[in-house]
């Protein structure tokens, strides 16, 4: 009878433990994407803030976001090489 109990409370830390990783992996692609989308709202504004003018405006965008997938990319390997 304890040997049941012992693999149900072992089950119960896997369960537990898998809840809160795909928990944390949630939230880590809920802030890329606000990331993403962030910028799209802004983009125009920010960009005439800072000085681009209209005929640079899609040259730097996809610059920026060029940079934002390369970071997303290696960001995503790099601390799914850690959790594993």
């Amino acid at each position: 009878m304890k040997m049941v109990n012992e693999n149900h409370s072992k089950n119960d830390t896997a369960k537990s433990v898998f809840n809160i990783a795909v928990i944390v992996a949630a939230l880590g692609y809920f802030v890329d994407i606000y990331d993403l989308l962030l910028f799209t709202i802004i983009r125009e504004p920010s960009l005439r803030g800072i000085g681009v003018s209209d005929a640079a405006m899609l040259s730097a965008s996809t610059k920026i976001i060029n940079w934002q997938m390369i970071g997303l990319l290696i960001g995503g390997g790099a601390v799914g090489c850690i959790g594993r």
